[in-house]
C-alpha cells in the first residue's frame, strides 16, 4: 500500500518555518513531523519570493485556469487570423482597383481566398467590409 502525502496550507508551512528560525530545522521537523527536504524548500520559497510562494496552487485549479487559457488563446488567434485575413483582402483589393475597375474583379479574389483554404464565411465577412472601406475612401476623394 502507498503512503498518504500530508498537504501543508500556508499558515501551517509559516509556522514550521518560524519553528526553523526560532529553533533549527531538525527540531522543526521532529516537532511537526515534516521533512527536512521540505522545510529548506519552504525557507529558499520564502527569501527569494515571499510568503505568498506558500500558497500552492492544487492540480483541479491548475486544469481549470489551464482550460480556461487554452480558450483565450485559441479565441485571439481566431481574431488575429480574422485581421490577417481582412490585411490581405485589402491589400489585394487595393492592388486590383489600380489595375481593373470593372465589376467582378472582388468575386474572383474572393473566390481564390476561399479555394487558398481560409473559410467561406470568414471571407465573405471580411470581403464585405472591405469593400465598404474601399467604397468609402473612393466617395471621400472625388
Amino acid at each position: 500500500m502507498g503512503t498518504h502525502r500530508k498537504t501543508w496550507s500556508k499558515s501551517e508551512k509559516l509556522a514550521v518555518i518560524s519553528k526553523a528560525k526560532a529553533e533549527g530545522v531538525l527540531e522543526a521537523s521532529r516537532h511537526h513531523e515534516v521533512s527536512t527536504t521540505s522545510i529548506c524548500k519552504w525557507l529558499d520559497k520564502v527569501e527569494s519570493i515571499g510568503e505568498s510562494s506558500l500558497e500552492g496552487l492544487h492540480a483541479p485549479e491548475l486544469r481549470r485556469e489551464n482550460k480556461k487559457l487554452i480558450a483565450e488563446n485559441k479565441q485571439l488567434k481566431e481574431m488575429n487570423a480574422d485581421k490577417e485575413l481582412k490585411i490581405m483582402l485589402m491589400e489585394r483589393l487595393l492592388k486590383k482597383k489600380k489595375k481593373v475597375t470593372y465589376h467582378g474583379r472582388e468575386d474572383q479574389l474572393a473566390r481564390e481566398f476561399i479555394e487558398g483554404g481560409h473559410p467561406q464565411d470568414t471571407v465573405l465577412r471580411q470581403f464585405d467590409d472591405t469593400k465598404e472601406y474601399l467604397l468609402l475612401q473612393t466617395a471621400t476623394r472625388h
